[in-house]
């Protein structure tokens, strides 16, 4: 069999540069870039990675990660999937998020290294196409044994208190998980020791942060973050009205 060329440094830095034009075209796209820019720094493999954009209006989905070689994935690269418009309905959803699950949003601040009362939608925003990309991190560490990584995640999942239910359908009380939850709510509780629902999400929460997969991506985002500080400091603020439509930071500070 042929053996297949491997891409150029040449393409790799043509793809990194239309990843860049694809985020710097979004609302805010002056910090998404700059943080695309910062991940590439801690992972130069990341210039190969292909940005897609979510367009579908069915798919509810703010990212998700799809390594080359996956169903669907037709790029040949490994892809970072995420929703670049509607700004406003996406921060709304992260604050709506805020409230419904402390519990995570502690742990994600813990991980960044800020107060969780500094915590903003944009902070969460930011850090989730972050984890995403950090997703695709192992993707590549794995790229001779892609089943393993899978295998391990589906052990773990297993083992979490509800089992295999995401935080999202706790909250969501017409999912199946959720409503499992309901017609076994007195089993659980004994089991774990728990008064209410919220317990049970905290605990849940909890758990699928500590997956191994989730652990990697958190820990990604948190560590770009830590090389670009200015980030921090641009999502935390009481606004972000200044950095939505500049075309780079000098101009927006």
């Amino acid at each position: 069999m042929e053996k297949q060329s491997q891409p150029s440094f040449e393409q790799f830095s043509h793809q990194s540069e239309e990843n860049e034009n694809i985020l710097r075209s979004a609302e805010l796209g002056v910090i998404l870039a700059e943080a695309y820019r910062g991940a590439i720094d801690l992972d130069p493999r990341l210039s190969e990675i292909k940005i897609v954009p979510i367009e579908d209006p069915d798919d509810k989905r703010h990212g998700y990660a799809r390594a080359k070689g996956s169903k669907g994935n037709e790029s040949g690269r490994h892809e970072a999937h995420i929703r670049l418009d509607n700004l406003d309905q996406t921060l709304d959803m992260y604050s709506q998020a805020m409230s419904q699950a402390p519990e995570t949003i502690a742990i994600i601040a813990e991980k960044i290294g800020v107060p969780i009362e500094r915590v903003t939608p944009q902070l969460l925003y930011v850090q989730s196409i972050l984890h995403e990309i950090g997703h695709l991190t192992e993707h590549m560490d794995y790229e001779d044994d892609p089943e393993f990584p899978k295998l391990r995640r589906k052990q773990e999942m297993a083992a979490m208190p509800v089992g295999n239910v995401t935080v999202g359908a706790l909250l969501d009380p017409e999912s199946a998980g959720s409503k499992y939850v309901e017609h076994n709510w007195e089993s659980i509780q004994v089991e774990h020791g728990i008064d209410s629902r919220d317990d049970l999400i905290a605990m849940q929460s909890r758990a699928y942060r500590n997956l191994t997969s989730e652990t990697i991506a958190d820990n990604f985002a948190a560590d770009v973050f830590a090389i670009d500080p200015q980030l921090v400091d641009m999502l935390t603020g009481p606004s972000i009205e200044k950095y939505r439509d500049f075309p780079d930071l000098a101009k927006a500070a």
